[in-house]
């Protein structure tokens, strides 16, 4: 009985730890992409979805991520409402 309770508390802790791990090694990805972006926006005055998919080369879903993060931080504002239409700038 002792040697399965072991073995959950081992699986758990494990977990947790490649858990935290994960994240702190995707971090500094993450703040480069959304550099990147920024970055974009120095040069152009509007950027939309499909603009930042093209310069990470990763998927719509992921480039929406992005760009909902830097408008959650206050660095962006979402122009339109959906679709084809909305595009972000850099919040003034």
């Amino acid at each position: 009985m002792t040697k399965i309770i072991y073995i959950i508390i081992a699986l758990i802790v494990g977990y947790l730890i490649g858990r935290y791990t994960t994240k702190s090694d995707n971090l500094p990805e993450k703040e480069k992409r959304l550099q990147q972006i920024m970055d974009l926006l120095d040069k152009q005055d509007q950027i939309t979805n499909n603009e930042v998919e093209k310069l990470l080369g990763i998927s719509d879903a992921s480039a929406e991520r992005y760009l909902n993060e830097l408008e959650k931080r206050g660095k962006l504002v979402q122009i339109g409402k959906t679709g084809t239409k909305v595009s972000y700038r850099k919040r003034a």
